[in-house]
This record gives C-alpha cells, structure tokens and sequence, in this order.
C-alpha cells in the first residue's frame, strides 16, 4: 500500500499528463480548424479586399483557373497512373485556395453579391462544382484505371520497370 507522499506524486503526475493531453488536443483542434478556414477561403482579410477588382478581371482570372483546371486533369491522366490520386490532391487544395482568393476579392461569396457580378458567382459556384467532379473522376481513374495503364506501358517499354517490393528482413 502507497503511503500519502506517493499517492501526492501519483496524483501530481496524472494532473501534468492529463494537463499536457489537454494542451496537445486544443493544439490539434486549433490546427484543424484554423486548416478548415484555409482551405474554404474564410480568412479574416476575406472581406477587406472585397470590390478591388473588375467584373472583367474577375472574368478573366476565372478563366484563367478554369483553364488550369482542365490542364492539370488532362495531365494527370496522361502521366498520373496510380499515383494520380495523391497529385491531383496535392494540386487542388492550392487551386481552391486560389478560386477562393478570388471569389473574395470579387466579391462571388458575398450575399447579395454586387450588380454585374452575378454570372461570374454562378461561374464560381459550378467551377467549385466542376472541380468536386474531376477530383471524382481522378480519384476512380487512380484506383480502378491507373495500376492496369503503368502495366501496359511497362509492357510495351514506355517506363522504366517498377522496382521490386521490399520485403522485410528474416527475424532471427
């Protein structure tokens, strides 16, 4: 049986633990969130910079990402096989960081969004839309298209043969 002193230390270490547990899941949290707000283009200066651009530069930018969207997608077909899926996700988080940069520059998120804006905030919204498809489109092209489309190119030479599998070391 633990005498008083040691139950005091018991105690005082299950309080630092549980303190530093709650430290570092208010940490996770914060990261997660503050992410979140990124990723949706929900930053604080959002607002701020709202109306400091042209309907017709607006236009022309949204051109510019649609664009870019249907560029990337051809090449990740065109070279992505199975790895497609973890290329388009590492391009497309910046890309809508971009859309959302200027959707709030042209005001697209506000609610009533301005006079002479409201096509290019229809135009934003089935961008973001087209976007969800073509990321549908990677991600079933990666599993179920991609693994078979290296194999015939490693067949017919047109890659260099994929490497053999590690296999783990014998245990003694």
């Amino acid at each position: 049986m633990a005498g008083p002193s040691a139950r005091g230390i018991h105690l005082t270490l299950l309080s630092l633990y549980l303190a530093v547990a709650a430290v570092f899941v208010g940490l996770i949290g914060r990261g997660i969130t503050l992410s979140i707000i990124e990723e949706m283009g929900l930053g604080a200066g959002q607002a701020s910079r709202c109306g400091a651009r042209t309907s017709q530069s607006c236009q022309e930018e949204l051109v510019d990402l649609r664009r870019e969207l249907d560029v990337k997608l051809a090449e990740i077909e065109r070279t992505g096989g199975s790895r497609a899926e973890r290329l388009w996700d590492e391009w497309s988080a910046g890309w809508r960081r971009e859309l959302g940069r200027v959707a709030g520059e042209c005001c697209l998120d506000q609610t009533p969004v301005p006079e002479g804006f409201r096509t290019l905030a229809l135009a934003e919204r089935d961008l973001r839309q087209l976007e969800a498809l073509y990321t549908t489109h990677v991600v079933q092209y990666a599993r179920e298209i991609g693994d078979k489309a290296e194999a015939v190119d490693r067949e017919l030479g047109l890659t260099a043969p994929a490497p053999p599998p590690r296999s783990a070391p014998a245990r003694p």
